[in-house]
């Protein structure tokens, strides 16, 4: 595994890092000639773009200050966002990924209501590629070591690098990779919601699906992921609950809303 591609004085040019530019990068190329395609402007995108970018990275910080309270303390709070790391490196440590797919919604969300935009035609154009986004960054992590499952054996069962996190808490064990689960899923299902696009009768149907078909592949992969005793909320049989689990709840209800109440209302347009 190769955490660290390469270090330059405290500047340390990380796989995970480069995995999530690409990604952004490949998103946004992709959602600009989608966004084309329904007389939308570039401007806008980039806008959004920028946006979900910052309110992201702010929103996974903090849900990963909250989810971990037996390491909160005043400085923790006072430095969440510094990009200087306790050991001299620059960067910000500590993300969990469901708090900020939860602000890279709301964010957007009020700067498209302000400027008085469809939100849901945007959204059904930016949505996708979060999909595709997750199968590339989902590669960075696996680079990365970090977002690892459970002990092991067998196929998909890997010896993670002693200096990641995976194997510095694991070592010499082989893990399950979630990530290379995650990232195939991630394609997978970008792939889907392209192919069932076809079908699209109504503003956010693509979000719809985007929520739906992410929030089910999450809520699996939690159960099988390693998690911290400080995230897990309990068990029902063998199967581990952790507080993801309550985000991808809402993100799954507010799915199959948007499908039910916009495609119905479309169908009640068209017999009219």
């Amino acid at each position: 595994m190769y955490p660290i591609l390469f270090r330059l004085g405290p500047f340390e040019l990380r796989s995970y890092g480069v995995m999530l530019t690409i990604a952004f990068i490949t998103g946004y190329i992709i959602a600009t000639k989608r966004a084309r395609k329904v007389k939308l402007s570039p401007d806008i995108i980039l806008n959004i773009a920028v946006i979900i970018v910052v309110s992201a990275i702010v929103g996974s910080r903090l849900f990963y200050i909250a989810s971990h309270t037996s390491k909160l303390t005043y400085k923790t709070i006072l430095t969440a966002f510094l990009p200087i790391q306790a050991d001299g490196t620059i960067g910000i440590s500590g993300l969990s990924m469901m708090g900020g797919i939860a602000l890279a919604i709301l964010a957007p969300f009020i700067y498209i209501k302000l400027k008085k935009l469809s939100f849901l035609k945007i959204v059904d154009v930016i949505a996708p590629e979060f999909l595709l986004g997750v199968g590339i960054t989902r590669i960075g992590c696996f680079l990365n070591g970090c977002c690892y499952g459970k002990p092991c054996q067998g196929f998909l069962c890997f010896v993670f690098s002693p200096n990641s996190a995976a194997g510095s808490r694991f070592f010499g064990t082989p893990i399950l990779a979630t990530q290379l689960i995650s990232s195939f899923m991630g394609f997978l299902l970008f792939a889907l919601v392209m192919l069932l696009e076809r079908y699209k009768k109504f503003d956010g149907y693509s979000f719809a699906l985007t929520l739906i078909l992410y929030s089910i592949d999450r809520s699996i992969i939690d159960t099988i992921r390693y998690y911290s005793p400080d995230v897990i909320m309990g068990h029902i049989g063998n199967i581990q609950i952790v507080n993801n689990h309550i985000i991808l709840g809402l993100l799954f209800i507010v799915g199959i809303f948007v499908f039910l109440y916009y495609g119905r209302r479309k169908g009640k347009v068209e017999n009219k």
